[in-house]
């Protein structure tokens, strides 16, 4: 039996239907065969390091083995290669053959005016799908399937390069056929030598490649009705407002600046833009950020975004720069990091032809990690990340997240690598939280050049978002009311057009009112949500949550997995699942959103944040905001109050705050609103000590 799966894609689609064809051609019954199975996985995602996308995985199974006969010279003494076992990663390349370099063993392809090295990023993948697999099976590396790779080039026949000695070895041609797959299959793992002039070849024991075939990664993850809303608003973000298809005109020729509140849409239009200028316009974007589980959320939408996936990067601000920088040989690291970016800015002014015959290597050949033989390797293959492919060095446009947060030395350094006419910045005010603990935050500004004057309207222009489109009316109203309590400056927004919303303050600990979260998993799931659109916020805080995890504690109880958004290791890996919630730190929610958002601890968060603040005021003593505190600091109040309506705009349809006590500062302030008759319809006050044992949903 042969099943292609998630073959949304058409790229990976058309191709997989083509090997298949070839494969039917060579196995006439294996189609639909009853015992063996031959899988080729579309759009297989890995699930961590920087090579993530792999076009088509191919795995196989035969209960008997298969014979092929080979015809290629090397292979002349064989007359029968008998296959048991297939696992393979496979590169596709849609260029014609004018834009296809073959040399020293390697194929090439161009991009604009360099080329990419496949050859370097299909073996890269053969570590990453291995590594994959070690993170999902949990077995011994030896009882890990052996991993092969292939390159398949659509556009191109073996015919078009006469005078390459050899070329069916190189890549997999329109004109090859399985049996010239296979032999190269062949030359990455030593044949087993028979009787008779025949051989063995495997890629693993047939129960290795059953039990890879039967792991989380080729599981076919559906999008919720919500996710798909999600991804409909992005699609939709220009033929809806017709206005702003102009904004698409800017980008190439001058920096584009989404400047807004949270919830008014940056994230959507940057996505949106990325969609329309990969699709329409086949140009690659790189997104970056600084927070890795918003990185985490925009692999995840891209997946649904039916784009091909080598047009959009995503990585972290750091990782990548720090990445560049070493390649030039500058020692960086997270203690000396600006400092070492400072250098090699000094040293590209310095060194502008050296400089620039770096990056076209680089972006050729990429970063290759020193502990990944080459791919001549024959038998010689273990899990490992590999570093980044040159595609990731080469692109048309870069695009900022939360570009607020980026260092002064970073921007500089940016425009410095990429230029600045094809950039897009998205600028979240008020919501600067990097380095906030250390007292360093840098308000960076984008309009701006490195000397600190106006950059002109010629080379700049921003687009500021007033509308909000992720929350429903009630949250927004909820919003402007608690900004106004709290006296933070006019948020100069405007509610959606989307009725309702609802906000639900639990007095305790959400893990003590089953009842609550019982409602809240019917009403969701009424809604059309997966679990992952539920988003739990949390305080970083080691003696509030680091060391018990009592939220992925208290989930578990209730029957919940989740994706730990608290670990290090598992936030830096894309999400898998969409039965899985999502459980965050306070300062890792920018960017993200959730139907329904529980902020955890929400009082505590907030005296947390003052007593930072007023820290880094230099103020002797911590203020509580009380009407009878005698010491206060505007700037202080303001600070504390950007930083806790950026969790409270997560949500689109209900916000669920869990205080500690009504008589703390913020605690006093909600149950206040919730007697008050301008907001007391918003907001549902719930004491799990004092609930009814029957409950009406609202």
């Amino acid at each position: 039996m042969i099943r292609i799966l998630n073959a949304d894609n058409s790229f990976n689609k058309e191709a997989a239907i083509f090997l298949k064809e070839k494969i039917v051609k060579l196995w006439p019954d294996l189609e639909d065969h009853e015992k063996d199975l031959l899988q080729i996985h579309c759009g297989t995602r890995t699930t961590s390091g920087k090579t993530e996308d792999i076009d088509l995985t191919i795995l196989a199974s035969f209960d008997t083995p298969r014979a092929y006969k080979p015809t290629w010279e090397k292979y002349s003494d064989i007359e029968i290669v008998w296959v048991k076992t297939i696992c393979c990663a496979v590169e596709v390349k849609h260029v014609p053959s004018q834009d296809i370099k073959i040399g020293d063993g390697d194929i090439k392809v161009r991009r604009r005016d360099s080329y990419e090295n496949v050859t370097e990023q299909n073996h890269n993948q053969r570590f990453a799908l291995l590594n994959t697999f070690k993170n999902l099976l949990k077995v011994k590396d030896e009882e890990l399937p052996f991993v092969t790779s292939n390159i398949l080039l659509m556009q191109a026949n073996s015919t078009d390069f006469v005078g390459i000695d050899s070329v069916k070895e190189k890549a997999f041609f329109r004109d090859c056929d399985f049996e010239d797959f296979l032999q190269k299959l062949t030359g990455q793992k030593a044949l087993g030598i028979m009787k008779k002039h025949q051989a063995r070849f495997n890629c693993g024991p047939s129960k290795d490649i059953e039990r890879a075939l039967n792991c989380d990664l080729f599981k076919t993850v559906e999008a919720s009705p919500v996710t798909l809303k999600r991804i409909e608003n992005i699609t939709k973000a220009f033929t809806d407002d017709v206005w702003r298809k102009g904004w698409l005109d800017d980008i190439g020729n001058k920096q584009v600046i989404l400047e807004g509140r949270g919830g008014t849409g940056k994230t959507v239009l940057l996505l949106s833009f990325a969609q329309n200028l990969a699709k329409e316009q086949k140009k690659k974007i790189i997104v970056l950020t600084y927070n890795w589980a918003l990185v985490t959320e925009l692999k995840r939408l891209s997946n649904y975004l039916s784009i091909d996936p080598d047009l959009l990067i995503v990585r972290t601000v750091m990782g990548y720069l720090m990445s560049i920088t070493k390649y030039f040989g500058f020692n960086i690291g997270l203690g000396n990091y600006e400092e070492a970016l400072s250098k090699f800015i000094k040293w590209i002014d310095k060194n502008p032809e050296q400089f620039d015959k770096g990056m076209k290597k680089l972006k050729e050949s990429g970063i290759k990690n020193p502990k990944i033989p080459g791919t001549e390797t024959v038998d010689n293959i273990f899990p490992i990340d590999p570093d980044e492919d040159g595609k990731a060095f080469d692109f048309d446009y870069w695009f900022v997240d939360e570009g607020q947060d980026f260092k002064e030395i970073e921007k500089t350094l940016l425009r410095r690598l990429f230029g600045m006419k094809n950039s897009v910045i998205s600028i979240g005010k008020g919501q600067w939280t990097r380095d906030f603990q250390k007292n360093n935050v840098t308000k960076n500004d984008w309009t701006k050049d490195a000397a600190g004057l106006d950059i002109p309207d010629d080379f700049t222009t921003t687009r500021r978002l007033r509308k909000v489109l992720r929350s429903n009316q009630m949250l927004v109203k909820m919003v402007q009311e608690l900004n106004k309590k709290l006296e933070g400056e006019d948020l100069n927004i405007e509610a959606s057009e989307a009725l309702g919303g609802k906000i639900v303050v639990v007095e305790g600990s959400y893990f003590d009112d089953p009842l609550l979260h019982k409602r809240m998993i019917e009403e969701s799931e009424k809604a059309g949500c997966s679990k992952v659109n539920l988003l739990f916020c949390t305080q970083n805080h080691e003696r509030d949550e680091s060391s018990t995890n009592e939220t992925i504690i208290g989930l578990e109880e209730l029957g919940i997995e989740a994706w730990d958004g608290l670990n290090k290791d598992i936030r830096q890996r894309i999400l898998q699942d969409e039965d899985n919630a999502r459980v965050v730190y306070y300062q890792s929610c920018r960017g993200l959103e959730g139907w329904a958002v529980i902020c955890r601890k929400f009082d505590i968060y907030w005296e947390s944040l003052l007593a930072i603040s007023s820290k880094n005021k230099k103020m002797e003593i911590t203020p509580t905001l009380f009407p009878h505190d005698e010491i206060n600091d505007p700037d202080v109040r303001q600070e504390v109050v950007n930083h806790i309506l950026i969790p409270f705009t997560r949500a689109t349809n209900t916000l669920v705050l869990e205080i500690y006590s009504k008589e703390t500062f913020l605690g006093n302030t909600l149950y206040e609103m919730s007697k008050d008759p301008n907001t007391r319809d918003i907001i549902e006050w719930r004491d799990p000590d004092h609930i009814e044992k029957v409950e009406i949903p609202f």
